[in-house]
């Protein structure tokens, strides 16, 4: 982690590899708490802590399915059941036949939980996916 000191109105630019810009600047200090700015592309969730717990413990309640076809990626789909998680796949893939599912059972040990929780919305229904890479 890097530790920087700022003044008020300091901006700190982060640039991400893919050459996105994040600004960050310290706006004000009142109740004992730092007001700060954050300036990012809308593609990217920021998130408090609080709100990140609460979406994991969320999903930690809600189904997740891994469904695929012969002809198409992968995806990790979290919905209330499984018809709901192949009618989203289906959005994705109009075309695909004999879709196949498999509910996870222990979804926060498999290396595409941490996009699930970022494509999480805050304020949008299940269901929600991720396309996986393998």
């Amino acid at each position: 982690m890097l530790l920087i000191t700022a003044n008020r109105n300091d901006i700190t630019t982060i640039s991400t590899p893919c050459g996105d810009l994040i600004s960050v600047a310290i706006k004000g200090y009142r109740n004992n708490q730092f007001v700060v700015g954050i300036d990012a592309p809308e593609e990217y969730m920021i998130l408090r802590s609080g709100l990140r717990k609460r979406i994991i413990n969320q999903m930690k309640d809600t189904p997740i399915f891994i469904v695929s076809s012969a002809l198409h990626c992968r995806w990790a789909i979290a919905a209330r059941d499984e018809a709901l998680a192949i009618a989203y796949y289906r959005q994705q893939y109009p075309h695909s036949i004999e879709v196949e599912t498999e509910r996870v059972e222990h979804p926060s040990e498999n290396y595409w939980f941490e996009r699930m929780v970022n494509a999480w919305p805050t304020d949008v229904d299940i269901p929600v996916g991720v396309r996986l890479l393998l």
